[in-house]
């Protein structure tokens, strides 16, 4: 335990001093899972980022600005040869026009008593208002650790690397998260914690950080 929280000591340290300059907001996000029958799973998530702090910021505009809002759904072979495949669909609203993206990806997970190690490849194209078809290539790992014997709390990292190619031009994005999670019942979750974005690191690189505010159901 006292590991995992010098771990997070760091990590909040690093994410803080490096994301200062560029953005800063909230990230609330809804999570849930339905299990449709002994081979098939689907999932939903419902996320939005407003923005508190950005700079430099035009002199005419508030700080606080609403950035987009999406919902995701994904279905996932849970049983057989398949199992851990998903495909899935994604809308995004950024408060003019809505985005489109298809998502194809391959996960799977292993618990070693107490932690359970998450990874999960994804590919998807998103289709954008006047622009060319973004492809992605994506690849993050997720540690999940429970603390203290009553096992009420947890603590979950993120760490995620993607590659991105739109109109013959590429480039890369790191995100790093880090979330304390607190188990209200044995369906639901609440988690809290930061989520750091380095992104257009090829070109001009942006940091973003986010508080994100998590609830987790499984019906």
């Amino acid at each position: 335990m006292k590991k995992c929280i010098i771990l997070l000591s760091v990590f909040l340290s690093i994410a803080l001093t490096a994301s200062a300059q560029n953005k800063f907001g909230l990230l609330p996000h809804f999570n849930t899972k339905i299990k449709i029958n002994d081979a098939w799973q689907e999932s939903y998530k419902l996320e939005e980022l407003q923005i508190f702090f950005k700079n430099t910021y035009p002199d005419d505009q508030s700080e606080t600005q609403f950035e987009r809002i999406y919902l995701e759904s994904v279905f996932t072979r849970t049983k057989g040869p398949l199992s851990g495949v998903g495909l899935g669909y994604l809308i995004r609203y950024n408060g003019d026009y809505f985005a489109h993206r298809f998502i194809q990806q391959y996960s799977f997970s292993k618990k070693l008593t107490s932690l359970q190690i998450s990874h999960r490849i994804r590919t998807d194209q998103t289709l954008d208002k006047n622009e060319e078809t973004r492809y992605r290539l994506r690849y993050r790992i997720r540690l999940n650790k429970e603390l203290g014997k009553s096992k009420n709390y947890f603590i979950e990292l993120n760490n995620e690397y993607l590659g991105s190619l739109q109109d013959s031009k590429g480039n890369l994005e790191i995100r790093t998260a880090a979330a304390l999670g607190y188990n209200v019942s044995k369906k639901d979750q609440l988690e809290i914690g930061l989520d750091y974005r380095a992104e257009k690191l090829i070109t001009k690189t942006e940091h973003e950080l986010w508080l994100s505010i998590g609830w987790n159901h499984n019906f």
